[in-house]
Formats: C-alpha cells, structure tokens, sequence
C-alpha cells in the first residue's frame, strides 16, 4: 500500500470515529481507565480533551509511568473523580509519595467513591490516613501495612467495604458502624490482645491468617454477625484438623447462602469415598487456600462429620482442607474451585 493510500486511508478512519455521537463517547469513557483513555485520546482534538474531562471517572495508576502521571494530571481536573487507585509497586517506586507531595485528597478529590493504596512502606501510611477523614463520599477503601497504634479516628460516614492488612489491634474499626464487607489480612501477628471487633452490619467477611493461633480468636468474633451472607476463612501455612466438636462449633454460627467455594492453590488428591470405600481424584486447596460454609453445607456436614473424621478419614492427617472437601464431595455438595484470594 502506497504512502497516499494509506494517508487517504488513516482519513476515513478518522472520519468515521468522528461522525460518533458525544452520548457513546461517554459511554465508553465512563468504563475505561482514565489513563488509558487519556493517553489514547487526548491529542485528537478539542472535542475529545472535553469528553475526557467530562466522562471519565476512574483511574488507576498502578505500574504507571511518571510521563503518563504527569500528562493525566495536566488534562484533567481531579474534582470530577470517582475511582483513585496508587501504587508503589516496583515499576512506580515512589509514586504514592510523589502524589501527596502534588496533590491533596482533601482538597482535590471531593467526589471520590473508592480509594486503592498498594505496595505502600507502612511508615508513609501516616500522610495519606490524615487526610482520609476529609473523603465523605468514600464507599470503598483498600489499604495494607496498617498500625493499630498509630491508626487516627476516622470519620467516613459512607465507607460501606473495608479491605485493610493490619495487625490484630483493629479496635479503631469500631468507628465504622456501616460497614457491610470487610476483607482482612492478618500481617506479622502470631497472638491478639482483644477480640476482633466486627460491625454487627456486615453482610461479607474475608480473613486470611498466617498462624494456627489465630484462629480460635477469629472463631469466637463470628458468633454475633446475624447477617453474615458470605464468609471466607483462608490460612497460609498447612492447618491441622481440629477436635472434632471444634469444627463442628465453628460450623454453627453461619448460615450463608452461597455455594461452597473453594479457593487458592489447589492439587489433586485420592478421596476416600465414604460409601462405596473406593478412592476417587479430587481437587482441594492446599497452601494458602480455603473455602465457604454455605448453607447447604451446614445441612448435610454436621450429622455425618464425627463419624468421617473418627472412622473414615485416614488418621495422622494433618489436612483439614482435605478432609472438609472430601466430606463435601462424599455428600453431593458442588465443590467449586476459585484461583487465587
């Protein structure tokens, strides 16, 4: 194809993409990435740098260059915002600094709905908390590397979902009486001072945790979480099966009505069938897995989970995962597995 054709070509497209009405523009721009969108965009015309202003509400900056940093601050006015996510992963060193050096979420971001902090050094964690209590209208908020004793009281009277990695002193929480999910990973603890202090609200609770002495102190803040829908319990190093009244208490207080779930790292494993006593292959989680109670689960487990662990389960095993699938399977619960956390 000759230089004219291809000139003649790259006009009609041109063309074409402009004939597009205002209404699908902002269609389209309200789901993508503002910094992409910006990028791609905002060199065409006037048109398309007003569209951009006007219809695109989330951005996400993780694994961002600084030149795209800069170019989406220069095109945009932040006021109009909905979605923020920084990052100070190991393509942007350095980012999350630079960014409260720049600009200010109490002044900047007046429309902001969901807030994502990543890959942040806990000892900066101490600029960007002092200036969340100015985000009234946040319904979403992830932050990791949290300090309980360094944690200021905050006034987020909309926060509906919390997912936060701290240590076990979570007593600020308290302050979020709204919260109907939260999503908490227990760092660099291996005992708690106090129970965990859930909102009576939530409707989704996610807890993962390193060591085995964590887990009767998580078993025993379930108890009063009446709407509870949707728990998961995962432990990153290999659990052992617990006393048998053990488990069946920690059966008790849920009453979810989703399917069983399993997830994380997974393998396959022979499964003794209960009934016919024969092996079958099976997938279960191992490692940093876990998996959901569901209600049909609550149902059909407890009159038959003494007799499987006692009788059928081979002893010795160390694997709770296992032994809770196999029984689920044995039972004719669908067991679905679900990658990663």
């Amino acid at each position: 194809m000759g230089r004219k054709q291809r000139r003649r070509r790259q006009q009609i497209c041109s063309t074409f993409l402009e004939d597009l009405p205002n209404e699908l523009f902002a269609q389209i721009f309200s789901y993508l990435n503002g910094v992409d969108a910006i990028y791609a965009f905002s060199c065409l015309n006037n048109r398309f740098k007003c569209l951009l202003i006007e219809n695109c509400e989330l951005f996400d900056f993780k694994s961002i260059s600084k030149f795209k940093f800069d170019l989406v601050f220069q095109h945009q006015s932040t006021k109009r915002w909905k979605s923020l996510r920084i990052s100070d992963d190991e393509h942007t060193p350095g980012h999350v600094e630079y960014f409260c050096q720049v600009y200010s979420l109490i002044n900047d971001f007046p429309l902001l709905q969901s807030l994502v902090i990543s890959n942040l050094d806990f000892r900066k964690t101490c600029t960007i908390l002092s200036q969340l209590s100015s985000l009234k209208t946040l319904v979403s908020l992830t932050i990791k590397s949290l300090c309980g004793e360094t944690m200021p009281q905050l006034d987020l009277p909309n926060l509906k979902k919390l997912v936060f990695g701290a240590c076990s002193h979570i007593d600020w929480i308290k302050n979020f009486s709204q919260l109907e999910s939260i999503e908490y990973t227990i760092e660099n603890c291996h005992w708690f001072r106090n129970d965990l202090p859930w909102p009576s609200t939530l409707r989704h609770l996610r807890v993962i945790f390193d060591y085995e002495e964590c887990w009767n102190f998580i078993q025993r803040s379930l108890v009063h979480l009446s709407l509870l829908n949707t728990l998961e319990i995962y432990q990153i190093q290999r659990a052992r099966i617990p006393p048998n009244e053990h488990v069946l208490k920690r059966l008790d207080p849920f009453d979810a009505t989703q399917p069983l779930l399993i997830g994380g790292h997974s393998r396959q494993e022979r499964c003794l069938n209960a009934i016919t006593r024969k092996f079958h292959p099976l997938t279960f989680p191992s490692g940093g897995a876990g998996f959901f109670f569901s209600a049909k689960l609550l149902e059909l487990m407890q009159p038959h989970l003494s007799n499987y662990v006692e009788n059928v389960w081979p002893k010795g095993s160390e694997s709770s995962d296992v032994a809770l699938t196999c029984l689920a399977w044995t039972l004719g619960v669908n067991v679905t597995e679900v990658a990663g956390f």
